[in-house]
């Protein structure tokens, strides 16, 4: 793996063509938007560009990738990841790409150094990396290509509130708005409408939350069976993780999302609590205060794995 920088990956985007574009399994507004951004900047440059056609992006981030699917009959000739920093983060279907990715564009710092070459920089968010390659490339963008990088940088930071935000995340999100991000409409849409199960749903977390360490912990579980009794779809669930450390006193928000195959754990953090420490106890990663990884097994035997992992990070 080489490590490149900003202006050595904007050159060898301009040294190559026919592109394929990864967004990561369970697709979020930063990998999406940074995508989208990007498949936007190089077609306009006259580049063959397309993104992966990732069958989980939900009905919220679809606008940003409608469109720029690849077209039956392209053949790629490079491989772009945006946002994904392991082998197990590759969306369904394109496991085939693992070994043949010749750009990785990421800001997780635990990136496990898959790609040929990488863009790494320990951002907020990929599209602020994805912002100012663009800005190398092309010395702007489109309203369509700033609406994209503000939804990637917004949502990642839950709209600049979270902890990882920095100077660097306001420079790149004014910037997208002065270069014609519509930024009431994309407030509006990502995060100030709720649908009403998803009301809902954020009654029945408060109102059923587990705390562990007298209150430091908070677990939010979501069964299979509760999410087919809710209705709630992923757009629903977007941002459930945030929910457990918006709760006075609670340091580390743990949110269990039972899949047929075991649990899907998102960590979320204040302070001096390193989510990615939990996480790397069960193989995953992530960043110091918002980290995810996969137990398998039940709920009851996820919770009981991550109170300990938890328990040795809080002494």
């Amino acid at each position: 793996m080489e490590k490149i920088s900003i202006k050595q990956a904007a050159k060898w985007l301009l040294d190559n063509d026919d592109f394929l574009i990864l967004t990561h399994k369970r697709p979020d507004g930063d990998t999406v938007g940074s995508a989208g951004a990007l498949v936007r900047a190089l077609r306009k440059l006259g580049k063959r560009s397309f993104l992966y056609e990732n069958s989980e992006i939900t009905d919220k981030y679809m606008p940003f990738a409608q469109g720029f699917f690849a077209e039956e009959g392209f053949e790629q000739k490079k491989i772009i990841s945006v946002d994904i920093a392991s082998l197990s983060q590759f969306p369904l279907g394109g496991e085939k790409y693992r070994e043949s990715v010749d750009l990785c564009i990421d800001h997780h710092m635990s990136n496990s150094g898959f790609a040929e070459r990488i863009c790494l920089y320990d951002t907020a968010s990929c599209g602020e990396i994805v912002f100012d390659i663009i800005m190398e490339l092309a010395g702007g963008m489109d309203k369509d290509t700033a609406d994209c990088i503000y939804t990637a940088v917004s949502t990642d930071t839950g709209c600049f509130a979270y902890a990882n935000t920095t100077a660097n995340t306001f420079r790149v999100a004014g910037q997208a708005v002065e270069l014609g991000a519509d930024l009431p409409r994309l407030n509006k849409i990502l995060f100030r409408t709720k649908t009403k199960r998803r009301a809902d749903f954020d009654g029945y977390a408060y109102s059923n939350m587990r705390y562990y360490y007298d209150g430091r912990m908070g677990v939010n579980i979501i069964t299979m069976d509760l999410r087919k009794e809710m209705g709630l779809t992923e757009d629903d669930l977007d941002d459930v993780a945030s929910i457990p450390t918006g709760i006075e006193g609670v340091v580390a928000g743990i949110t269990i999302k039972e899949q047929p195959d075991g649990c899907k754990i998102s960590v979320r953090t204040v302070g001096d609590v390193n989510a990615n420490n939990i996480c790397a106890a069960f193989g995953g990663g992530g960043h110091r205060q918002a980290a995810g990884c996969f137990i398998e097994g039940s709920v009851n035997e996820a919770e009981e794995k991550l109170i300990e992992a938890v328990g040795k990070e809080l002494r």
